[in-house]
């Protein structure tokens, strides 16, 4: 660890990293509180946002914000 995180981003990263649903979470951003990123099973976007909105809410008295993506087709030449 490089100390450039916060409870918060610990948190979400280690409950994370706890479901089953998670492949993979990692802390990303400039730190100082940035965000994490975690690799999900497609399908799990529900349990994944009920895992993590609502018990950090009650332990940090505010809101986080979830949001998903998929990936896209990858780096590739343009014609």
């Amino acid at each position: 660890w490089y100390e450039v995180s916060c409870p918060e981003l610990d948190w979400i990263a280690s409950r994370g990293a706890a479901l089953s649903c998670v492949l993979g979470t990692r802390l990303t951003g400039a730190g100082f509180g940035g965000c994490t990123v975690a690799l999900i099973r497609a399908g799990s976007e529900a349990e994944y946002r009920e895992a993590i909105e609502g018990p950090y809410e009650q332990r940090f008295r505010r809101r986080a914000v979830v949001h998903f993506f998929s990936v896209g087709g990858g780096a590739r030449e343009l014609d």
